[in-house]
């Protein structure tokens, strides 16, 4: 007789009085290099922008590292000569857990 495996997933869904508020961007940076989520809340996803008028054939600066941090989300570009570019901004998604 070969042994058999039982799998077995249960979702447990909590009933709440109100919904939770929805999730907000926060983007504060003095750089637009690293954009923090606000005090208490937990970094949930991020990315980069880059402006429009950095955005001409052969001079749009290059993307080397988006990636959350701790606090937030960082960004650093490059322009093609290889000098640092500040016309890329990071943006992050923040949210809070509820108790």
């Amino acid at each position: 007789m070969k042994p058999f495996v039982y799998l077995a997933v249960a979702i447990v869904v909590g009933a709440c009085s109100e919904p939770p508020p929805p999730l907000k961007m926060a983007s504060v940076s003095v750089t637009n290099q690293h954009a923090e989520c606000p005090r208490d809340s937990t970094v949930v996803g991020g990315g980069y922008e880059i402006a429009a008028d950095h955005r001409a054939p052969g001079k749009t600066p290059i993307v080397v590292a988006s990636r959350p941090t701790e606090t937030g989300w960082m960004v650093q570009c490059v322009e093609p000569d290889g000098q640092p570019s500040r016309a890329c901004k990071s943006y992050v998604l923040c949210a809070t857990v509820l108790h």
